[in-house]
C-alpha cells in the first residue's frame, strides 16, 4: 500500500507539473505575444465609407504583411454600437492589440476601459476617445487644421475686399467625435480674431455629403452674399460645391462673386475638385503613414516592449491649385494619388 501511495503522489506531482508547464506555453508572452511569436492586431474602424478609412484599412493590412503578423480589420459602418461589438469580439479572441478609429469619443470608452481589464493595449488613429488607457494616439493636429482654415479664409478675403471682412459658413464636422469638435473649435476660435469676418451659418454636417448639401442650401437661402465656406473634411466641402453649383452660384475663383470653399484631409475626390477648380484648398493628412506608424508602433510594443510616447503629431500641409504640383507638396505626399494607383480608382 505504501509502494502505491508512493507512486501516486509522484504521479500528481508530474501531472501538476505538466499542467503548469502547458498553461505557460499557452499564455501570452511579453505585451501579448504568444510563446511562438504570434502578434494579432484587430483593428477597429468606424467605416469603409470614406477615402480616409479605406485608405487606413490599406495601410494596416500591407504593414501587417511586411511585419509578418496578422492584421483583423473589422468595419463598424458608422454605427457606434457596431464598434463596440467589434471589439469586444477582438477582446473575447484575447489579441496580442487593439487599433481604433473611434465613432463615438466618449461612448467607445467603456469597451477600451474592458480592453484595459484584459491587459490588451489599445492604440487610436485620429479621432481621440474621451477616457481609458491607450499606449498611443497618432492624429493630425485637429485645432491646428481648423485654425489654418480660418487664418487662409482670413487672407483670400482681405486679398478679395483689402481688408479682413466677409461673409462665411462653418460646415462643422460631427461633434460628437474629438477630430469634429477640434476642428471646428480651431476655426471658430481663430475666425473670431477677425471681427469683421462673420459666420452667418454653423451647422453639423456630421462628415456627410448629402448632409452638407442640404445645410449649403439652407446658407445660400438665407444669405444673398457667402464669400467662403470652411468644410470640416473634403467630402463635406464637395457637398458644399453641389449646393453651390445647383443653386446657380458658382463662379470660378477669377469672379469676384466666387465663393471660396476649403475642406480638410486631402482624400481623392477632394484633391480632383481642387484639380478641376471646384474647390479652392484642402488641408490634407496622411492616413498612409499614420497607420502604417501606428502598426509599427504595435509591433515593436508586442515584440519587444518599446513603449511608445503617447502622443504622435501626424503632418499636415495646406494643398491649393498652385501648390499641388510642387516639390514640397511631393515631397510631403499626396495619399490620394497612392491610393488611386494602388486601388485602379
Amino acid at each position: 500500500m505504501k509502494r502505491i501511495d508512493r507512486v501516486s503522489k509522484i504521479l500528481t506531482v508530474f501531472l501538476a507539473v505538466m499542467l503548469l508547464v502547458s498553461g505557460c506555453s499557452r499564455s501570452g508572452g511579453s505585451n501579448g505575444a504568444s510563446a511562438e511569436g504570434n502578434i494579432t492586431v484587430g483593428v477597429c474602424l468606424s467605416s469603409f465609407h470614406a477615402g480616409f478609412m479605406t485608405a487606413i484599412n490599406q495601410a494596416v493590412t500591407d504593414k501587417g504583411e511586411e511585419l509578418g503578423i496578422t492584421v483583423n480589420v473589422a468595419n463598424a459602418n458608422g454605427d457606434a454600437s457596431v464598434q463596440a461589438d467589434n471589439m469586444q469580439n477582438f477582446i473575447t479572441q484575447g489579441v496580442s492589440a487593439i487599433v481604433i478609429n473611434p465613432i463615438d469619443s466618449n461612448g467607445i470608452v467603456p469597451s477600451i476601459e474592458m480592453a484595459n481589464a484584459k491587459g490588451i493595449p489599445v492604440f487610436i488613429i485620429d479621432t481621440n476617445a474621451a477616457g481609458g488607457e491607450i499606449m498611443n494616439r497618432n492624429a493630425t493636429d485637429n485645432l491646428k487644421a481648423g485654425q489654418t482654415a480660418a487664418a487662409t479664409i482670413a487672407e483670400q478675403l482681405k486679398a478679395k475686399y483689402g481688408e479682413y471682412k466677409g461673409i462665411v459658413v462653418n460646415l462643422c464636422g460631427k461633434i460628437s467625435q474629438a477630430s469634429g469638435y477640434d476642428r471646428d473649435k480651431g476655426f471658430m476660435d481663430e475666425i473670431a480674431k477677425y471681427p469683421d469676418i462673420k459666420v452667418v451659418f454653423r451647422q453639423d454636417c456630421e462628415f456627410d455629403q448629402e448632409k452638407s448639401m442640404n445645410a449649403m442650401m439652407n446658407a445660400l437661402q438665407a444669405n444673398d452674399t457667402v464669400d467662403a465656406v470652411f468644410a470640416a473634411n473634403d467630402n463635406t466641402a464637395l457637398g458644399a460645391v453641389k449646393a453651390i453649383e445647383q443653386s446657380n452660384r458658382y463662379y470660378p475663383a477669377s469672379d469676384a462673386k466666387h465663393i471660396y470653399v476649403i475642406g480638410i484631409d486631402g482624400n481623392p475626390e477632394g484633391i480632383q475638385a481642387i484639380r478641376d477648380g471646384r474647390i479652392d484648398a484642402t488641408i490634407s493628412q496622411n492616413p498612409i503613414t499614420m497607420a502604417k506608424n501606428t502598426i509599427q508602433m504595435v509591433y515593436d510594443y508586442v515584440k519587444n516592449g518599446t513603449v511608445p510616447e503617447a502622443e504622435t503629431e501626424s503632418p499636415q500641409i495646406l494643398i491649393t491649385k498652385d501648390n499641388i504640383d510642387s516639390a514640397n507638396v511631393k515631397e510631403f505626399g499626396l495619399w490620394a494619388d497612392e491610393l488611386r494607383s494602388r486601388t485602379g480608382t
